[in-house]
């Protein structure tokens, strides 16, 4: 139990920011308990490696229910005239530092990713 308490603020936070509020709370335990069985399965033997192993399970797990529901993706066509002002007030309050770390995530990371589906 003491691993889910070191972890479950960044697997709440990924999970939250990958499919939404909704059954948050499950969905937390739910990784933990896959969390939990790969180490028991693959016995990691350095602990360096066990915050990527929570990364690659959530990665994972987040992926597996977008491929089952894609409901859970993002539309942007619902997406409000207001929303977008919203957006736009916010972006220019923003530093052009942080607003180039946005763009190199966001962007450069959707470039890589299709480049690769491709």
């Amino acid at each position: 139990m003491r691993l889910g308490i070191i972890f479950q603020d960044g697997i709440r936070f990924f999970l939250s920011r990958g499919l939404g509020q909704r059954q948050l709370q499950s969905r937390q335990r739910e990784v933990l308990s896959i969390v939990i069985k790969g180490i028991r399965e693959s016995s990691l033997d350095h602990p360096n490696r066990l915050a990527s192993h929570v990364l690659a399970v959530l990665h994972g797990y987040v992926s597996s229910k977008m491929t089952a529901s894609p409901h859970l993706v993002f539309d942007e066509s619902r997406m409000s005239i207001s929303d977008l002002g919203a957006i736009r007030e916010l972006l220019a309050m923003i530093a052009a530092v942080d607003k180039e770390a946005l763009r190199r995530y966001y962007v450069d990371n959707e470039i890589a990713s299709k480049s690769t589906m491709q």
